[in-house]
């Protein structure tokens, strides 16, 4: 008698705890960089990028088996096995980058559960998603900001597929460890001041403030000149007004006309020529950010000459846990602000992604109380 009423409360309780964690790991909310509230309703499987940072950032969290659909730039990127993982596994190039180039019948065709856009190049493409009822989330992507921009695009990105915090964590720290070791390697160098052109179409087009190149700048201890806000445009005046000390062109689109024309020649200041490789490492803000800020310290101090003396680069130490992440290094640096701001992000990811436990304290719970009304049922039928 007892065996067959204990049996059933066992298997129902069984129950509640696995249908509880189900519940707790999709749909899943989030709130994309355009202040959109989007559900996730279901894991997504087919997935579509548009931008080659975003499909970075599915590369790193190990998710390019999400993928069926690709903009140009990423179907021929390099990093992360992306461009051979595309030509392999029959993922489609819809296009772009930018969104005047998208082949929205591609998309369509495709039929994704979800898209990955990047908020600045392609915000003219939401009525079309909208119409088409296309599932879509916005990033930061290619109008952040700052690196913390980056790192809330990693988060989201590991949000909606249930990516572990600690493989984030481990992915963030990676970019910070880089940037640590950029800003030591040109801690030498005193008061560097550089702008970073970016392109020349009536004028010269520069990163200036509140652009991820202008944050990434001041972490590794560079000065940006420019006092514009964004992306803008500015003539020669300007610019020589801004006094840089070194003029780092991050843009393919010259030559040496160009430049003379422009009259970047007739200034006092070092110019720094980025090949492909490492313009794509600087004009993508994701995962390869770190890389970049790695590249531009050795570029700079290849055209300031030796520094002036030698400090020698502390060992970076990383201690992992699925919760946040520390740093310690062997030299008196403190945790900086910036180090902190990315600490957070990643709390607040875990608590967002790693829902099993709350879904079984809410399974124990309801456990808890149906044994005790079982116990409460047993004694008032001895009674």
């Amino acid at each position: 008698m007892r065996k067959s009423f204990y049996l059933p409360i066992a298997l129902l309780l069984i129950a509640l705890v696995v249908v509880s964690n189900i519940s707790y790991s999709y749909p899943v909310t989030v709130k994309d960089a355009l202040n959109r509230v989007v559900v996730i309703k279901t894991m997504p499987k087919r997935v579509i990028s548009l931008s080659p940072s975003i499909t970075e950032i599915m590369a790193s969290l190990g998710l390019l088996n999400k993928l069926v659909g690709v903009d140009s730039i990423s179907y021929k990127d390099p990093y992360y096995g992306i461009s051979e993982y595309c030509k392999t596994h029959n993922v489609t190039d819809v296009g772009g980058y930018w969104w005047s180039a998208i082949k929205t019948e591609k998309i369509i065709a495709l039929k994704p559960d979800l898209v990955l856009a990047d908020a600045g190049a392609h915000y003219k493409l939401l009525k079309f998603f909208e119409d088409y009822n296309i599932t879509v989330v916005y990033l930061h992507a290619g109008a952040a900001k700052s690196i913390e921009d980056i790192y809330t695009d990693i988060a989201t990105v590991a949000q909606i597929f249930n990516v572990s915090s600690t493989k984030v964590s481990k992915v963030i720290q990676d970019i910070e460890n880089n940037i640590t070791v950029a800003r030591q390697f040109l801690a030498p160098y005193k008061s560097i001041r550089a702008v970073v052109v970016v392109g020349f179409y009536e004028g010269i087009w520069v990163a200036g403030k509140a652009t991820f190149i202008d944050d990434l700048l001041s972490k590794i201890g560079v000065t940006n000149v420019a006092t514009t806000v964004g992306w803008k445009a500015v003539n020669i005046e300007t610019l020589a007004s801004w006094k840089p000390q070194i003029i780092i062109l991050d843009t393919s689109y010259y030559n040496n006309k160009t430049l003379t024309e422009y009259g970047l020649t007739k200034l006092n200041a070092k110019l720094v020529f980025l090949n492909k490789t490492d313009i794509d490492l600087l004009s993508r803000p994701g995962p390869l950010i770190g890389k970049a800020a790695l590249m531009l310290a050795q570029r700079i101090a290849n055209v300031l000459g030796p520094a002036p003396t030698v400090t020698p680069i502390t060992k970076t130490v990383v201690k992992t846990n699925t919760v946040s992440y520390t740093v310690t290094k062997t030299s008196t640096t403190t945790m900086t602000k910036e180090f902190a701001s990315a600490t957070t992000i990643v709390k607040t990811h875990t608590e967002t992604v790693e829902r099993t436990p709350y879904g079984l304290i809410a399974g124990v719970s309801i456990a808890v109380i149906l044994i005790g009304i079982a116990i409460g049922y047993l004694i008032s039928k001895r009674h």
